[in-house]
């Protein structure tokens, strides 16, 4: 078979690779327990910053997830054990300026013996690095009373003023995009936003496994080179090219050849690559002042064409280094091995299986039919 992404793969040959990809992508999201820890971690900030007495307590901070966590498509990162975790603090003060609002939260935080010690300040936000587990980022907000809606304004340090923004937006678009599978599979118009799937929850939504994969084979590609394209061009430019495939090899397909269909330029000839929520903020902003690294995008693109395509090339026995040019090594080593397991324990049922050949593998045992796969929650 050629390298052609675009190329329909036999049912048989799609399976092996959707449950190759499925399984190596359920390694890189934060474990379950990780995660219980994050988040009553995360309540304890909130709760300082909003206690009985805290200086903020009269502008009712609200601490929420945003980010990759908040829609499901948390990687983590190469050569360290943290994640990143983004949370929200909104306050209801509607005229601060840019530098109290940050001062005041980074204030509060600082109040607290535990918090103190490691607190960081960040260019928009207050870091808390809880060394081994995690990075939480806080990310100082009011309301955008102008906007409107899910809108809001966050201090920009080096700038000295308020930037738009909508994470909320974000996430409810992004499950907009995902939900498309639901869709095409049910017939069905999809007018409730689901829930993010929980992290060891192998029915996430298609677009969360396709983002997680893109990322960490970016991450794979350039380590931690400040050229590599950004998580949140990434990410957004695959749910506008995502159409609502429920296969996530044929999803990676075609989200990398639709990507481009979505970098508009302005009048100067410079690339915009919109938020879906604010059209005023161009997530390719630094792409002007840095060129190199809107040629790192492109020269990432055109890898992941042709690494995804070479993993559909292989038989079995060879698909340990084109798994490694995507996933990593250890996550490559592992993914064959559960892959293995996945089709001993399918044969030990009677249930068909598809040999590395894209042929479906003979029993002698009379076979059973599989749950139903909902993509969306629980089969």
């Amino acid at each position: 078979m050629n390298a052609n992404l675009g190329t329909p793969l036999p049912l048989e040959r799609r399976a092996v690779m959707d449950m190759l990809l499925r399984t190596g992508a359920d390694e890189l999201g934060i474990p379950p327990s990780l995660y219980a820890d994050a988040r009553e971690k995360y309540e304890a900030v909130g709760s300082w910053l909003g206690a009985d007495g805290s200086l903020l307590q009269a502008v009712q901070p609200v601490i929420s997830a945003q980010g990759s966590i908040a829609i499901g498509t948390t990687v983590k990162p190469l050569g360290r054990d943290e994640f990143d975790i983004d949370l929200l603090c909104l306050l209801l003060w509607p005229d601060a300026a840019a530098a109290a609002l940050k001062r005041a939260v980074g204030a509060r935080l600082f109040e607290s013996k535990i918090y103190q010690r490691m607190l960081k300040e960040k260019n928009r936000c207050w870091r808390l690095n809880y060394a081994g587990q995690f990075h939480m980022d806080v990310l100082p907000a009011i309301p955008d009373t102008m906007r409107g809606g899910d809108a809001i304004l966050v201090p920009d340090k080096a700038l000295q003023t308020l930037k738009p923004s909508n994470p909320k937006g974000y996430e409810v678009w992004f499950f907009d995009q995902a939900s498309q599978a639901l869709i095409v599979r049910e017939g069905l118009r999809a007018d409730v936003q689901p829930l993010p799937a929980a992290p060891s929850d192998e029915n996430k939504w298609p677009l969360q496994v396709v983002v997680q994969i893109l990322k960490r084979h970016r991450d794979i590609m350039f380590g931690e080179d400040e050229r590599a394209p950004i998580s949140i061009i990434i990410t957004t430019l695959a749910a506008y090219a995502y159409q609502g495939e429920l296969s996530v090899y044929e999803a990676i397909q075609n989200v990398l050849n639709r990507m481009v269909l979505y970098i508009e330029e302005d009048l100067n000839g410079e690339a915009v690559i919109s938020n879906p929520t604010n059209r005023e903020e161009n997530f390719a902003d630094k792409w002007q002042p840095h060129p190199e690294r809107r040629a790192s995008f492109y020269q990432w693109l055109g890898r992941a064409k042709q690494d995804f395509a070479d993993l559909n090339t292989r038989s079995l026995s060879e698909l340990n280094q084109p798994l490694e040019t995507i996933f990593g090594e250890r996550v490559a080593r592992s993914t064959l091995v559960k892959y293995g397991e996945q089709i001993q324990s399918r044969r030990d049922q009677g249930i068909p299986v598809v040999a590395g050949t894209g042929t479906l593998a003979s029993t002698s045992v009379k076979a059973k039919v599989a749950p139903k796969h909902t993509f969306y929650g629980a089969p």
